[in-house]
Parts: C-alpha cells; structure tokens; sequence
C-alpha cells in the first residue's frame, strides 16, 4: 500500500500483487493505464488497518465461558457470551457484557462495569464502580480507577482525600501496558469515544480527554487537566 507519498517513485519498480493506493497517486504513477491489480480507496493506510483486523479475526480464538479457576461473585453479572480466564476475579455487583474477554489474572472490581466486546489482557485493572465502553482494549498491567493523588497537608504531615468519583471510559477506547487512569476525586475522570492511549501514560483525576484523541508513551496529564 502506497501512504507516504516519498514512496511514490518505488511503486512501478514494486514485485507486490496488488498495490493500494489513491486515485489521485494511480494517476501520478500510471496514467490512464493500469497495468497490474491496484485497490483505489481514500486512505490505504486506514484500508491496511481494516485489512489487518480481518486477518487477525481469522487467526484469534474465543470461546466463551467462564474458567473454572476463575473467582466470580455470585452477585455479578456475566453474560453468557462473554470469557472469564483462570484466575481473573470479577467482584460483587460487576456487569460484564456481552462478548467481553476478561484475561487471567485480570480484576473486575466491585460494581464495576464493562461493556459488549471489550477485552481486558492479563493483569489488567477495573477498579471498583468505574466504567469501560464498548470494544475497548485494556492492556497487561493498566489500571482504570485507582486513586487520584490527593491529600490535605495538616501540621507537617499529609491527610489522604478519599477519591470517590469514578473513570469512566467511552467506546472503542485503547489502554496501553501499565498506564494509569486514576478515578476522581468528587466528579469524574473521563476519556472520551474513541481515544487512543499508549503504554507509560499517567492520566490524574478528574481529567476529560475529549473523543478520538491520542496520548503517546510517557505523556502525562495533570489533575483536573
């Protein structure tokens, strides 16, 4: 596929079967000729990462139900499609929709909720009462709702703030590996429809990240941000 167009002049010399490109790009390469297989889309590099989830869904595999080394509260909600691996805990009053994939060792706290197709990997955190969309990703060792950093200096000493609001994230919202999004203090932390966020990132309470917005490695948002 042809997306940076630096590569243009590569195309013709290229052995590939097909070659994905833009119309306008066919035109600067080939003319009105077309002498090998081409795709013409808007955008090969979203065409290559549609392609790609095609291939993926052909080789994962889900079978549904819950693990028998797994620990689910009596009181928690699991729908009958959904995926429970050994040694995930799912806490009381927790709604796991439909299709959800909670991975070993993964934690659904109490009345936490997560939405259709979304799909915790091993060791990853809900905490308690927090809130994650639909087909949403959450990778190893993120963690949704921990404590926002918050404390009252008293006499040379520190008074922890309980941090009774929540994190909430919209659908279609990637977690990357070990990166926190901490619940809030009174109100909620949000992260918006869409939004992407890469591994090592610190999210601090009470933040609102709007929709479709990105966050790379190691970047870091400030409380109330």
């Amino acid at each position: 596929f042809l997306a940076n167009p630096k590569f243009i002049h590569e195309v013709k010399d290229c052995q590939a079967g097909v070659i994905v490109l833009r119309a306008g790009d066919k035109q600067k390469v080939y003319g009105d000729e077309a002498p090998r297989a081409m795709v013409i889309v808007e955008d090969p590099y979203a065409w290559f990462a549609y392609a790609l989830q095609v291939v993926e869904k052909q080789t994962k595999t889900f079978v549904s139900g819950i693990h028998p080394r797994a620990i689910v509260d009596e009181t928690a909600e699991v729908h009958p499609t959904a995926r429970i691996d050994g040694g995930a805990v799912v806490e009381a009053r927790a709604k796991i929709g439909a299709g959800a994939w909670i991975g070993s060792n993964a934690v659904v706290g109490e009345g936490a909720q997560i939405g259709d197709g979304t799909h915790l990997f091993p060791n990853a955190t809900v905490n308690h009462g927090c809130i994650v969309g639909k087909r949403c990703i959450l990778h190893s060792g993120s963690v949704i709702g921990a404590d926002g950093f918050g404390f009252a200096p008293f006499k040379g000493e520190w008074v922890k703030i309980p941090q009774i609001g929540r994190a909430v994230l919209g659908d279609d919202v990637e977690i990357g590996g070990s990166t926190c999004v901490d619940r809030g203090a009174l109100e909620d932390t949000v992260v918006g429809r869409g939004s992407k966020i890469d591994n090592l990132v610190q999210i601090a309470h009470n933040c609102k990240l709007g929709e479709c917005c990105v966050m790379a490695g190691a970047s870091n948002l400030a409380g109330s941000a």
